[in-house]
Parts: structure tokens; C-alpha cells; sequence
């Protein structure tokens, strides 16, 4: 009858004191001939997945599931390794509609020793086939509001944690915030499928062991356009998105030309603090934000010192701008949008007498 004990390699140090293979000091600082238990220098480190047979890394639903973390390994430290490329390790994430997901990095656990425990890490999701299901990095598809100069080039946005640990988020929106500076949105995936997470050491530089997860969140949907009538007041509510962080309603309306309309909201018993802006585009009121958001043809923050509710007038002044009749989008936000917030909201007429406007150059 024969036993065999497998254990990690190189998780323990020879008779001798010293890793097989090592002919220096003695192990983990210990004196030649005498025995350490400690973890030393792995002689290999096995690597997780590859491009063609990934890792299946689950994933949690946040709130409902305990979320927990895998032990991945990255084996080599080159970036020119030949197949299968130890350089990396390989995921695969299956993916549901409408959920939104987050992938997250660790210490390695069980702790290791310094030396192998990786540090600052790189993700990236990408896609192909059976052949190699990394062949391409996805990509975002054209946001035709956004220059070129700021699109950023991938659909997950990656952030920097606690000791260089990162986690990304996906699939995420872009977006400007009010200074013109590209926020990421989070977003929501389209249909069941899989995608492919690539984590590599950031420097390709170092070898060792982490530890990472993957929650998800079902999605809330975004506020739905509601038609909004003149010179009746209608209430407004606004529900707060925990997971984007928004609080805005969005509101429809058709103006004639020749006339000029006072928007106005009113507090409802709330004390609601609101924001308005005026907009000629849905995407540009829902992608808005602040009390001066940039495109916007309208906005106020506080109509009176000290007031919590908005007003603006549209035109501005007494001259008729060209083509001002037609569909506009109202956007009404919680001030810092992070509470459920009701109003009313009233659009009327403020002026029938402008003066017409002349293009001189037709």
C-alpha cells in the first residue's frame, strides 16, 4: 500500500533547512541544518487558467449573498512568456442583463510571505473565442457627446484601493460632470453572456499570490420622461439611485416660439432642495449635473437667498432666439443627490411681446 501527500511546493523547507535546490543561509533567516516550517520561496507557483480554459470566478449579489474572495496566482514575471502566458492570470465571469458588477482585489489569503504577496495589480476584460477567449479588449462604443480627446478607450473603470490593490466596475457610462471632466456612470449589461478578466502585475514585474471577488447589483431603471403640461402645476418625485448615486426626474415639454415660459419649482411639504437646467436632448439632460452644468440653455440652483427652490426664465431676455420653439427636456435634481425628494413645478407663460429675432446673414 502507498500514500502520497501532496502539498503547495516548496511550502516548507527540506531536512537540511534550506528550499530544494538552495544552497545559501538557511531558509527564512534560519541557521544551515536547522528545520523551518515558515512558507519560503515557492519553486513553482501554479498558474490561474489561461486564454483558452479561464478560471470560472462566481460572483455575489450584493445584499442578498456573502461575497467570497478566491486565491489567484500569477506564476512568471515576464510579459514575453510563451503559451500558455504565465504571466497572467485568467477569469471567466458569467454575466446576467441588467445587473451591474464589481470586481474587487486583495491581500492573498492565506497570508503569504512579502515576496509573493502581489501588490499592484492590473485588470482588463476582454473577449474572442474558444481558441483564445482573450484576442480583444473591450472597447467602448462611440459617444458622439464626447470628444475624442476625452474618451477613454475601455468599458470597465478601474480604480486605485487601499496598498495598490484595485477594483473595476462594469460596464460603466462616460460622462462629463460640470467642469467638462469625464465621470464614469455605472451601467447595466445588455444580455446573459460571459465575460473574460485578465489580472496581471502592473510592472510585469513580480510574481505571487492575491486574493479578489466579484459582487453584482441588480440595476435600478433610470427615471422615465414625464410629459409635462403649461400653466399647471404638477408634483414631481424624485427617487434617490443608490448605486449610480443620482436623484433627478426628467420631464418633457413642448414651447411655441414667440413666447417666453418662467420655470419655476415649489417646495411640497419637503423642504426638497432642487436643482433645474433646461435642456433641447434627453441624453444631455440625464447625463447633467450641478447647478450650472455645461450645454445647458437654462439653469438655477436657488432662485431667492437662503430659497430651496429654482426658477429660470427661457429666453433669458426679451429677444425671440431663432428656432426656440419645439421639444425641450426639464431635469430636476435632488441638490446632492443622495435623497428621495418631493416638489411641484410649474411652467407659464411670462411674456407674449418679444422682440423678433433677424438673422442678418440669410
Amino acid at each position: 500500500m502507498s500514500c502520497t501527500i501532496r502539498v503547495e511546493a516548496a511550502s516548507f523547507t527540506n531536512s537540511s533547512g534550506y528550499p530544494n535546490g538552495q544552497t545559501s543561509t538557511g531558509a527564512q533567516g534560519n541557521p544551515a541544518g536547522v528545520p523551518s516550517l515558515t512558507w519560503t520561496q515557492p519553486l513553482y507557483i501554479l498558474p490561474t487558467g489561461s486564454t483558452t480554459d479561464p478560471s470560472l470566478l462566481p460572483s455575489y449579489i450584493t445584499g442578498v449573498e456573502t461575497a467570497t474572495s478566491q486565491r489567484g496566482s500569477i506564476p512568471n514575471s515576464s510579459s514575453t512568456g510563451t503559451y500558455p502566458d504565465l504571466s497572467n492570470a485568467y477569469y471567466k465571469i458569467d454575466v446576467e442583463e441588467g445587473y451591474f458588477y464589481t470586481i474587487e482585489t486583495f491581500v492573498a489569503n492565506p497570508a503569504v510571505v512579502s515576496g509573493y504577496r502581489l501588490t499592484d495589480l492590473s485588470l482588463s476584460i476582454w473577449t474572442g473565442d474558444s481558441s483564445n477567449y482573450f484576442e480583444n479588449q473591450v472597447k467602448y462604443s462611440a459617444n458622439v457627446f464626447l470628444t475624442s480627446e476625452v474618451q477613454p478607450p475601455y468599458s470597465a473603470n478601474v480604480t486605485g484601493k487601499t496598498s495598490g490593490y484595485v477594483a473595476m466596475d462594469y460596464p460603466v457610462d462616460r460622462t462629463l460632470d460640470s467642469d467638462g471632466n469625464v465621470v464614469f456612470d455605472p451601467s447595466a449589461v445588455q444580455a446573459n453572456g460571459s465575460i473574460y478578466l485578465r489580472v496581471n502585475d502592473a510592472g510585469y514585474n513580480d510574481n505571487g499570490y492575491f486574493n479578489i471577488v466579484v459582487k453584482s447589483v441588480l440595476l435600478p431603471e433610470l427615471p422615465s420622461v414625464e410629459v409635462l403640461a403649461t400653466n399647471t402645476i404638477t408634483r414631481g418625485q424624485i427617487i434617490y439611485d443608490n448605486v449610480r448615486n443620482i436623484a433627478y426626474d426628467i420631464w418633457q415639454i413642448t414651447l411655441t416660439a414667440g413666447y417666453q415660459y418662467r420655470f419655476t419649482t415649489y417646495q411640497d411639504g419637503s423642504g426638497a432642495d432642487t436643482i433645474m437646467s433646461l435642456w433641447n436632448s434627453e441624453q444631455l439632460a440625464r447625463e447633467a449635473s450641478g447647478s450650472n452644468p455645461p450645454g445647458a440653455l437654462a439653469s438655477n440652483d436657488d432662485a431667492a437667498t437662503g430659497g430651496l427652490y429654482s426658477q429660470f426664465l427661457y429666453p433669458a431676455t426679451s429677444t425671440l432666439p431663432s428656432g426656440s420653439g419645439g421639444t425641450y427636456y426639464v431635469r430636476v435634481e435632488e441638490y446632492d443627490q443622495n435623497a428621495d425628494a418631493s416638489y411641484n413645478i410649474l411652467v407659464e407663460m411670462a411674456s407674449t411681446n418679444l422682440t423678433p429675432y433677424f438673422d442678418y446673414n440669410a
